[in-house]
């Protein structure tokens, strides 16, 4: 079956913000061992996955017209959004990304 890009809808959040959580702890492990640890906490008070989760949560609660969802058999298996921030006229593309190499989601899109 294809993977099927649609418009976000609320009962994809909790997929997303797992897909989101699990693909960026890798990269938050390295950045931790990277830096010093009084600059990591500056930035992640909480934890990295409480700011993700909650930077996450404000744009699929605020902005979700721009989010698209990828679907695979009906499954949630990725998602992203786009914006120009008129302040700084500058863009801004959030992927949630998926574990789906060379799956066709990325295709799909066009």
């Amino acid at each position: 079956m294809p993977i099927a890009i649609t418009p976000y809808q609320p009962a994809d959040k909790t997929a997303l913000i797992d897909l989101s959580l699990a693909a960026w702890a890798p990269v938050f492990a390295q950045m931790a061992a990277a830096v010093p640890p009084f600059v990591y906490a500056n930035f992640y008070p909480n934890g990295w996955e409480a700011r993700q989760r909650t930077d996450l949560s404000a744009v699929l609660d605020n902005e979700s017209g721009r989010v698209r969802v990828a679907r695979l058999n009906g499954q949630t298996v990725g998602g992203w959004d786009t914006a120009c921030i008129p302040k700084t006229a500058w863009g801004r593309s959030t992927y949630w990304p998926l574990p789906l190499h060379n799956s066709g989601v990325a295709s799909a899109q066009h």
